[in-house]
């Protein structure tokens, strides 16, 4: 199934730590990972003080010092960094309100030259909800960054995860649909999905436009400069602990 390769489950968390602490059970509960790493990315409450009641060894938490506003494309680039640093040449990249099934990886054969994502445009209608699971990924590590990462100049909600999963497949990688009955979506409002970014929203009347209008915004981004593998991820300095690590953002 997973062909001897280490793997390693990734989320990142500002905040939000009760799905993140509901989703977390259901990782914990899967045998094959041989790491569940959380980047805390400037939570008001330090995720590894939330989590402390989880006592299973595979777990690090990582402190991303320093962050005060969310960014998706930096932070997930960083867990794919700590993988590698963890000589995993398999990622499950998951959202912190993400429940997944026992039988994932029985149900996600992965073979090279292949990746699993969500596809948000094939979802069914009748589990519309699990459109919100766009952001599970389950890749190589070095498809990953063959293909450049996550691009960090989408700044603003949604889409950074389909442009990497398109720039993934044009590289010559098969792109093969998750098996939605092996995840779940923790349901909640827009306004809980925004809460972490830099935005007044008492300034919108309707918040589901201003999801459309961000994702519309990166959309255009991601095509008028696109982002290649030329284009470096922020590197981090790493400080290692017994299951709590600490990280600070390199300056160019």
């Amino acid at each position: 199934m997973l062909e001897g390769k280490k793997l390693t489950v990734t989320t990142g968390s500002m905040n939000r730590l009760s799905n993140l602490r509901r989703s977390l059970h259901t990782w914990l509960q899967l045998p094959e990972p041989d790491h569940v790493v959380v980047v805390d990315w400037g939570s008001s409450n330090p995720v590894a003080e939330a989590l402390s009641g989880f006592q299973d060894p595979r777990l690090i938490v990582v402190d991303a010092l320093g962050q005060s506003k969310w960014h998706h494309s930096k932070c997930h680039n960083l867990e794919f960094q700590l993988a590698c640093i963890l000589g995993c040449e398999l990622v499950l990249r998951l959202d912190n309100d993400c429940l997944v099934q026992p039988n994932f990886f029985e149900r996600h054969p992965i073979a090279g030259g292949t990746f699993y994502a969500v596809n948000c445009h094939e979802v069914p209608p009748e589990a519309d909800d699990k459109r919100n699971l766009c952001g599970t990924l389950f890749a190589h590590t070095r498809d990953f960054f063959r293909a450049g990462g996550y691009n960090e100049r989408l700044v603003h909600y949604g889409y950074e995860d389909e442009d990497l999963y398109l720039r993934m497949k044009s590289s010559g990688l098969e792109w093969l649909n998750c098996d939605l009955s092996t995840l779940d979506h923790i349901p909640h409002d827009d306004l809980t999905r925004f809460e972490n970014l830099a935005i007044d929203l008492r300034k919108f009347r309707d918040v589901s436009k201003l999801k459309q209008y961000l994702i519309a915004k990166n959309r255009i981004g991601s095509t008028s400069k696109p982002w290649t593998s030329a284009d470096l991820p922020t590197q981090w300095v790493i400080e290692r602990a017994p299951r709590h690590w600490r990280c600070i953002e390199q300056r160019s």
